[in-house]
């Protein structure tokens, strides 16, 4: 990482037009984690998100002009100039890892629940359509024919990688053992805001992901990509099921950290006929019983009015011990955990934005 301009720096009277590209997980000493302008800016449909700077964490314009051409998603919302048609603010592009994806080089691909997909328009550089991708894989492609793109667009995938038609996961649940009470599921939403783990991993942090597909599917591999934890191993069940091909994927986590918004992947999942990596996402935060990002004297509350219930399919977010009853050690926890929350969402204002 340099001084200014963690992977540009665009001069004063220089020239800089980015299209169809994807800038993330760059760094800067001082200004411009992802590019610093002092000249003539201009993107589109590119991906500008997840880099650090003390100021301008994603891009920081010091002089001269900055253009959005459209179709542009940034997890800021204080990118002043991104605010043409189709531009995404504020969003967490949900990207892979860097990998080989094909192609001569390493790219980040959008995960399977990402707000990149199908939301673009393809332009180059020079604003003309490419129809190829950094890949050299076609484009536009329509990945999910349930979303609507934005006015003007014509299906790309913002950024640098076009997925092709890919394997999209039917629901996903967070499942713990309540003592002998049994299993309870917390639904996770696909997309959109992250759903809330309030129950307690024990000693060592442990979650479970169940993830289940529409018909019989195998896994290359899991991964954390994004938050603190990792996978301990997967299974696959379901029809047919026999630990390698099922429609049913278990994903046991371990040394998940509180109070953070966790990504996993699974990579290289294929039914057959398509072949994609699919994300699910998930918000840790223990004691949030009432799924607000917060823990507050609401969830207090809550739990104190059902304490002394067995744990049952209406109260199993009370349990937050998850030891089958909800008692005081239960209100005790959340009352120790009151005052903590999910750190600031991308939506949130940031002040080392501009």
């Amino acid at each position: 990482a340099g001084a200014d301009g963690g992977a540009i720096l665009n001069g004063l009277a220089r020239t800089l037009t980015l299209g169809n590209v994807t800038l993330v997980k760059n760094s800067a000493g001082g200004s411009g984690g992802g590019i610093n302008t002092a000249g003539t800016f201009t993107v589109a449909n590119s991906i500008l998100a997840l880099n650090t700077a003390p100021t301008g964490r994603n891009v920081f314009v010091g002089g001269g002009t900055a253009t959005s051409n459209g179709y542009n998603l940034t997890d800021s919302n204080a990118v002043a100039f991104i605010t043409a048609t189709g531009d995404q603010t504020g969003v967490d592009p949900i990207l892979g890892p860097l990998k080989n994806n094909g192609g001569l080089s390493f790219t980040h691909a959008p995960l399977s629940n990402s707000p990149a997909i199908d939301r673009g328009k393809d332009l180059g550089a020079n604003g003309v359509a490419t129809g190829r991708d950094q890949r050299g894989s076609v484009r536009p492609v329509t990945y999910d024919g349930s979303i609507t793109p934005p006015v003007g667009g014509d299906r790309s995938d913002i950024g640098a990688v076009e997925l092709a038609t890919g394997v999209q996961p039917q629901n996903a649940v967070s499942r713990k053992v309540h003592g002998a009470a049994g299993p309870f599921d917390i639904p996770l939403a696909l997309t959109g805001p992250v759903t809330i783990e309030c129950r307690s991993g024990g000693a060592t942090m442990d979650y479970q992901l169940v993830v289940t597909f529409p018909s019989p599917i195998t896994v290359a591999s899991a991964a954390v990509t994004n938050g603190t934890g990792s996978v301990s191993s997967f299974m696959i069940t379901g029809p047919q099921g026999d630990g390698s091909s099922g429609n049913v994927v278990t994903i046991n986590l371990t040394g998940v950290a509180n109070a953070q918004r966790l990504t996993v992947a699974l990579f290289g999942v294929n039914n057959g006929t398509n072949t994609g990596d699919v994300g699910v996402r998930v918000g840790m935060l223990l004691g949030d019983i009432t799924n607000d990002a917060a823990v507050n004297a609401s969830d207090v509350s809550v739990v104190k009015s059902f304490a002394g219930q067995t744990t049952d399919l209406t109260n199993f977010r009370d349990d937050v011990t998850a030891n089958g009853a909800i008692n005081s050690s239960d209100i005790s926890l959340v009352k120790s955990l009151s005052g903590s929350a999910l750190p600031p969402s991308p939506t949130a204002p940031n002040p080392q934005d501009q």
